[in-house]
């Protein structure tokens, strides 16, 4: 059987679709093209089916009777599942077998299905002339028929009440559902048509034609296969009886309506009893039933509670609510709002201190189906904690709780895929924190820019009370809000029938809710509304006409609104809160904290005087902070926001230390201490440069200039700005929030970690300032390029899990409003893994953002411009500014690394843990192994790096964020990379350290990957102490930010190792960036002034790059600069410049010469 196909355990848990084996097998062939039939059972079925001549497998279709001789060449498939029989029992007849996972779940054929379906079928006839098309959904009636009957209409140009009675001919009594007749009326019919849908069929109620009684009896508790689509489904009584499914036994409760595989109903009383007690205990609720927290409807007496206390707000998805009891590893229970339990299996929760997984934790959580390209995944979105591992979570406020989420239960499971324990492409649902906003957000998620996005329907907004604690029951302080035309009451219908002689019978349908004996209300019966006698449906009521309207059953209650809450729900239907009044409300009255103060304005800069037209530093619209345009920095400031664009710290301070070995021994040691000029025992001559022998320093942007108190939120693009992350955000004063991809946080922490193991192994005596000072460094002949008093440590980790608790993860186009009328929405840059360009909304002005984008076809996600284009700014960052393209020096690399390996030597490239690793990795491979001479025993690849196993683990489980070729891997199913393989063949090896065991094993000649680029500390480092000395061995530098005669000083003349700079830079080079704004369209355009200066080319390189930008309209950013605007609402800036970037001029100025 298929591993995707039908099992015996699924088998035995799920059972036969209901109202399935009374259903007639096969109908008439339709007008000699159609074969209509029910989905077949595999044998695996055979033993709940005890009446022989009611099993119906594949087989029995392929020369049935009906089919008059004729022969089937084309089989669709509409159901949703794939555990009723395997495809494999089609095309082992050499018939052509189709899926079609219709909608279906109470809904007729879309038109984008009914549309895949015409397609499918015209070009089959055409190439199959005579052949027939064999097609069933669950029952073979209501969504086959209507798929059948459009086809007569579309492609033959019968009237619809003709296509419709051709099928109810082959197949009596036809589609027999209202719903879809008045939807094919609606589509295919003229505008008086009119059909009424036949009566049900008797096999409908398990043979039994006693309907009315039948359905009185047992309460409406007629289960269903939800996943049909041909009836309404199942909803149980919390434990009253139920009807049979035909086979003598109950059905099942099912999660998520069956949608869903992965969750069971328990039907062990005692253990139900035990877990209801476990989780009332917990929530120290003092009623029966389900204990979870419920909202109230926002009416206009409790509006006001808005403005009386801090709230966030969040969308009210159109999922399933579950309270999730997390017992341990083995044993996760789901409480639906009838308080049935079902066992959850297949999803982890790690405990994030310890080696073993959370326990007795309980979670309010909801479930939704996602709508991705198509494809239905579900997501369960946890929105509240009550306990975690024992400890009384209720009782603290929702801030508290909130973050507990993130901490505590989503980032260890991240952590566990990281490191390869969990698979996120091997379990059943994905698992997030459902997202809160402050209150002032509210407008944006009415947006259909945010709507969108969401791959599901938004039923609502929910506000939910900062500084209260979890309430279960009613909840006067959770207000959820509906549009007028959503609010709706769940009543329980009950259907009664009225005859008087001589006329005929009409139905009334009377409304009951709990608390009340007489119904508080009536509404129209239908044909349609009839199956659903008994049971608890939504009802909205419709102003018009003056009654009430079914929306949908709610198979998740047994039990109709309380009197109070339908009551509640009825002044807001007669006294609506509308959209635009809402909004008014909380934009004008809604409660706020006191806003954080803006600096005192400074009456001296630089030395000038402040124009009493210009704002002060804190004040100004738009400032880039950046000295090198390669590592971007830029405030947008307005009147209610600070928004920071990236953060960076410039790397090539590292330049002006020594390497740092593991030990002291090597060549190093011989280095005399440039004593004689400098009397500073930590500075070393090498040659005719100066470096210091101090554990090595970075350079961030200087806190004093961004007074990071006064930023609101930081947007993250990258790798580079993840890892700069906590100098900005640790003891700086930053209150505020940060934003970034979660692949983005993923592989930013696993570069993190490497820094930080790097700095640790390497720790040294640190040096004094004194060589800091101009009239020292001044006069080395490599002096640093900037101010090196503004020079820091590296942060600890400590400070780095601080840092990566500030970040509220996102997705890509999914519009993200932040404050007032500001809002950003993330769109794929294509430079790596999860990598963003962003559109931001800033009261009117849209500002595109573009940082390391890349139109390289590497393995990340590519990058998409239509989010971006006609901005009315646009700022443009991180090009490449390396002459040779990235193809040419991966040729280069490619040869030379051959032409070494086969004299015998090693090769060694330094390189980052993440990022462009992954495809080299399998490039060197396919590389060695199609070279003669190297194929027949082939040199071995080794990735050395304390972040090598984690990162390698990671790069595969981030389907969704990268290239549609390596995504397709994933569902054949494979990995997106080829590293496993390389590893189980022995091809690719992983070690975190040279001092583990790999100067043993290695095998000589070989390729080395390993940290850190920089050629300051790192495994590299110590590889290239080991291998210098020999003349066969390579290194290879790629890295484009580390250029290679800096990285080489300090070896020059130590070794006869041969160094290459190949740099692979993927980043965005002029030519594309010309060609991406001619797409883009920005009204103004803003870039670096860095890429206006031209930098040294060396000859005979070639293809060389265009370096010039062609964009007719720009202007140059320049360092801690305001750049004018001329916005909407504000009037262009004046621009000075401050003593800071005053001294930073002369120190470069003096230095040069």
């Amino acid at each position: 059987m298929d591993a995707r196909g039908p099992t015996l355990e699924k088998a035995q848990r799920y059972g036969l679709p209901e109202r399935w084996l009374n259903c007639p097998k096969v109908g008439e062939l339709v007008h000699g093209l159609f074969l209509p039939f029910k989905t077949p059972m595999c044998s695996l079925y055979d033993e709940q089916v005890v009446d022989k001549k009611k099993r119906f497998h594949a087989e029995h279709v392929f020369n049935h009777p009906n089919l008059g001789g004729k022969k089937i060449g084309l089989w669709i498939d509409l159901t949703k599942t794939d555990r009723y029989y395997s495809d494999s029992e089609v095309k082992s007849h050499g018939i052509q077998y189709c899926k079609m996972r219709l909608t279906g779940h109470g809904a007729a054929p879309t038109e984008d299905e009914t549309n895949r379906f015409m397609r499918a079928v015209t070009e089959f006839f055409n190439d199959n002339p005579g052949k027939v098309c064999a097609i069933h959904c669950t029952h073979g009636f209501n969504r086959t028929g209507f798929l059948i009957a459009a086809y007569f209409v579309e492609q033959m140009g019968f009237a619809a009440d003709a296509a419709v009675g051709l099928f109810a001919a082959a197949r009596q009594p036809g589609i027999y559902k209202q719903d879809y007749i008045d939807t094919f009326v609606t589509r295919y019919g003229d505008q008086d048509d009119q059909m009424e849908a036949p009566e049900r069929p008797n096999w409908e109620y398990g043979g039994d034609t006693a309907y009315m009684d039948d359905m009185n009896s047992v309460n409406g508790n007629a289960g269903t296969d939800s996943s049909s689509g041909d009836g309404p489904s199942t909803s149980s009584a919390g434990g009253g009886d139920e009807a049979t499914n035909g086979t003598g036994r109950k059905p099942k409760k099912q999660f998520m309506d069956g949608r869903v595989e992965f969750a069971t109903w328990v039907d062990d009383e005692s253990k139900k009893a035990m877990l209801r007690g476990k989780i009332k205990d917990i929530c120290k609720a003092d009623k029966k039933g389900f204990p979870g927290s419920q909202p109230v409807s926002l009416d206009r007496n409790n509006i006001k509670m808005l403005a009386q206390e801090k709230y966030m707000v969040s969308w009210k998805a159109d999922g399933m609510r579950y309270l999730v009891y997390i017992a341990d590893e083995n044993n996760i229970y789901a409480f639906d709002r009838d308080n049935e339990v079902f066992q959850i299996k297949g999803i982890s929760f790690p405990h994030r201190k310890e080696p073993r997984h959370v326990q007795n934790t309980l979670v309010d959580t909801e479930m939704i189906i996602d709508v991705i390209n198509g494809e239905e995944r579900p997501r369960l979105l946890i929105y509240d904690i009550i306990q975690f591992e024992g400890f009384n979570l209720a009782k603290e406020n929702f801030d508290v709780r909130f973050e507990c989420i993130d901490k505590e239960l989503i980032k260890p499971r991240h952590e566990a895929m990281k490191s390869g324990r969990i698979r996120q492409d091997k379990e059943p649902t994905s698992v997030r924190r459902k997202d809160f906003w402050l209150l002032s957000a509210t407008s944006r998620l009415f947006e259909e820019s945010f709507t969108r996005h969401l791959g599901h329907e938004v039923d609502g907004i929910i506000f939910q009370p900062v500084k209260r604690r979890y309430k279960p029951g009613r909840d006067d302080a959770v207000l959820k809000w509906k549009p007028p035309s959503h609010n709706s009451i769940d009543f329980r219908l009950q259907i009664k029938k009225f005859k008087q002689e001589g006329c005929l019978p009409e139905y009334h349908g009377y409304l009951y809710v709990q608390g009340s004996h007489e119904p508080i209300s009536e509404m129209k019966v239908t044909k349609s509304l009839q199956p659903y006698d008994g049971r608890i449906i939504e009802c909205r009521w419709n102003n018009m006409t003056r009654s009430w309207e079914f929306m949908r059953e709610r198979t998740d209650k047994s039990l109709p609104n309380a009197k109070s809450t339908a009551m509640a729900v009825w002044d807001t239907m007669m006294h609506p809160i509308s959209q635009e009044d809402l909004c008014d409300f909380i934009a004008k009255c809604a409660f706020n904290e006191k806003k954080r103060p803006m600096p005192p304005p400074q009456q001296m800069r630089g030395g000038e005087l402040i124009d009493g037209n210009e704002q002060p530093p804190a004040q100004r619209a738009r400032t880039s902070y950046s000295w090198n345009g390669k590592s971007p920095c830029t405030v947008l400031r307005s009147a209610n926001i600070s928004l920071m664009l990236d953060c960076f710290i410039d790397l090539t301070a590292i330049n002006s230390f020594m390497p740092q070995l593991y030990t002291d021994s090597g060549r190093f040691k011989s280095t005399q201490p440039d004593g004689k000029q400098f009397g500073l025992p930590y500075l070393r001559q090498i040659r005719n440069n100066t470096y210091v022998d101090a554990t090595p320093e970075v350079h961030p942007v200087p806190l004093d200039l961004l007074q990071m108190d006064s930023i609101d939120c930081i947007l993250v693009s990258n790798l580079q700005s993840i890892v700069a992350l906590p100098f900005y955000v640790i003891e700086t004063g930053f209150r505020g929030t940060v934003y970034a991809t979660e692949p983005i946080v993923q592989f930013g922490r696993i570069l993190m970690e490497e820094w930080v193991e790097y700095f640790e192994r390497h720790s040294k005596g640190e040096s004094d300032d004194k060589w800091k000072k101009f009239s020292v460094c001044g006069k080395f002949a490599n002096a640093p390029r900037r101010n090196p008093l503004q020079w820091r440590q590296f942060y600890s980790r400590e400070d780095m899990e601080k840092a990566l608790g500030l970040i509220t993860t996102i997705s890509f186009k999914q519009e993200t409003p932040i404050l007032g009328s500001v809002s950003f929405t993330a769109h794929p840059s294509g430079y790596t893994i999860g990598s963003a360009n962003w559109m931001i909304n800033i009261e009117g002005d849209e500002i595109a953002y573009i940082s390391s984008a890349s139109n390289r076809a590497m393995h990340a996600r590519p990058a998409e411009w239509d989010g971006l284009k006609n901005a009315d700014y646009l700022i443009l960052t991180s090009l490449s500014l390396t002459s040779e393209s990235p193809e040419y020096s991966l040729l280069n690399l490619c040869a030379h690394t051959v032409d070494t390996l086969r004299a015998g030597g090693n090769v060694l490239i330094p390189i980052s843990s993440v990022g462009i690793v992954y495809d080299l990795i399998e490039v060197l491979v396919d590389k060695i192994d199609k070279t003669q001479g190297l194929s027949a025993d082939p040199p071995c690849v080794y990735f050395i790096s304390p972040a090598a196993k984690s990162s390698i683990a990671f790069a595969n489980i981030n389907a969704e964020y990268l290239r549609d070729m390596r995504q397709a891997n994933v569902y054949v199913p494979d990995e997106p990379f080829n590293h496993s393989n390389l590893i189980k063949n022995g091809r690719l090896k992983i070690y975190s350290s040279v001092c583990d065991d790999f100067s043993k094993e290695y095998k000589r000649p070989c390729v080395v990957l390993a940290g850190h680029p920089s050629l300051r500390m790192g495994d590299a480092v110590q590889l290239l102490e080991m291998w210098s000395g020999d003349v066969a061995n390579s290194l290879i530098v790629i890295d484009p930010d580390y250029p290679l005669n800096e990285m080489f000083g300090p070896f020059q003349g130590q070794g006869n190792i041969r160094p290459y700079y190949f740099p692979i830079e993927t980043r965005l080079d002029y030519n594309e960036a010309d060609k991406t704004l001619s797409q883009l369209k920005p009204k103004s355009l803003y870039i670096h002034d860095s890429f206006m200066r031209l930098p040294d080319v060396m000859p005979n390189q070639a293809p060389v790059i265009d370096l010039t930008i062609q964009y007719p309209n720009y202007m140059p950013l320049h360092y801690n600069e305001p750049f004018p605007v001329v916005s909407k609402k504000a009037k262009k800036r004046k621009i000075t410049v401050n003593s800071e970037v005053q001294f930073n001029t002369l120190f470069q100025k003096t230095i040069s010469k």
